[in-house]
């Protein structure tokens, strides 16, 4: 697969029951979204927004995790867990699927990128790039949807994890995620494949560490407030490191372990200090509602901007893509992606998630 800047990103991490929601992370969510969209309609203007990937990452393997200990141990709670998940991604993700598969046939003569329809059935499993396993190529990019892979990734941890988690219950768990970590980044050290799920597991091997720690915190521990502590020294480290090595030689290989670790630390922080005035920024309405509907944000804003690019072409306007793009056209591609997603939260997800509970799949 050719690595370029608009495959770099990862999917949102669809949310918990509103019962258990965070309201920080719904922020953090927020924050993750609004960097990736600008890094692809302005990479100059946030030339790191591609790391939202591993925020999206650690607070998936932090919430999966979390969930799966707390519930997954229920009679049946294996099988809810799959059926939340699954009507969770699957609806807009395959309606998305399907009509960039649709309109790529439609304009597979106005736009330069070649479609290979052949590779449909590779997203339609969440198997996208696994050539890349057995020395091929990393897959064909759809037109459209070369930044699904995120959601290859998240779908695969989520078959494997919760039989990870039975397998070592809460005693082995934590060893079990830092090995994860490490096979991760030496996999990616080794291969520099960072958008195939060994290549980019320790963000999700963090999350779901994590977890373990916080779970196994008692209300009067004094660990609470030195990992509080830890978390934000830890994450000014990961900031330096982030900072220190030049973007274009670590993009792939250590900044995505830097990246991993300072949100590791940082959620560390939030998770044990929710609630406090320092964190009421993240708390904002607009953006714990943004928070909210990122996923569709995160899947409908790369179609936008292909269906934007196609239709200037034909009157004679081209940019390239995440450069020296102006600002109008910015400005329409988020607008346009926020309407989208807004009308996508409003008619499809909350009505299946509404149904999700009535049916006893929640």
């Amino acid at each position: 697969m050719t690595v370029a800047a608009p495959v770099t990103v990862a999917a949102p991490v669809p949310v918990a029951r509103r019962s258990t929601r965070i309201l920080e992370l719904d922020g953090m969510r927020g924050v993750a979204v609004t960097a990736v969209v600008l890094f692809h309609v302005q990479g100059e203007v946030m030339p790191y927004g591609f790391l939202g990937v591993d925020l999206f990452f650690v607070l998936s393997g932090y919430l999966i995790t979390t969930i799966l200990l707390t519930e997954g141990e229920r009679p049946g709670g294996l099988w809810r867990f799959y059926k939340r998940r699954a009507l969770r991604i699957w609806p807009i993700y395959y309606l998305m699927v399907l009509a960039s598969a649709a309109a790529a046939f439609a304009i597979r003569n106005s736009y330069p990128a070649r479609a290979n329809f052949g590779g449909l059935p590779y997203y339609l499993l969440y198997l996208q790039g696994v050539q890349a396993y057995w020395g091929g190529d990393g897959g064909e990019i759809f037109p459209g949807l070369g930044h699904t892979w995120t959601l290859a990734i998240e779908e695969q941890f989520y078959l494997i994890w919760p039989f990870v988690v039975r397998l070592c219950g809460r005693k082995w768990l934590a060893p079990a995620s830092a090995l994860l970590c490490v096979v991760s980044v030496v996999y990616r050290l080794q291969t520099h494949y960072n958008d195939l799920l060994l290549g980019h597991a320790d963000g999700l091997a963090l999350g779901s560490l994590l977890a373990v720690v916080l779970l196994g915190l008692g209300a009067g521990s004094p660990w609470i407030a030195r990992l509080r502590r830890g978390g934000l020294v830890g994450a000014a480290l990961s900031l330096v490191l982030i900072f220190a090595v030049p973007l274009n030689m670590a993009k792939k290989d250590w900044l995505t372990l830097a990246a991993a670790l300072l949100f590791f630390c940082l959620a560390t922080t939030v998770l044990l200090s929710k609630g406090a005035p320092w964190l009421a920024p993240l708390r904002v309405r607009w953006l714990t509602q943004l928070g909210v509907i990122s996923y569709g944000v995160y899947l409908y804003h790369v179609p936008i901007m292909l269906g934007f690019e196609v239709a200037l072409r034909r009157i004679g306007i081209s940019h390239p893509f995440g450069v020296d793009r102006p600002w109008w056209r910015a400005g329409l591609e988020m607008t346009t992606t926020l309407t989208v997603a807004l009308l996508s939260w409003r008619f499809i997800e909350r009505p299946i998630l509404r149904l999700r509970e009535r049916i006893g799949a929640g």
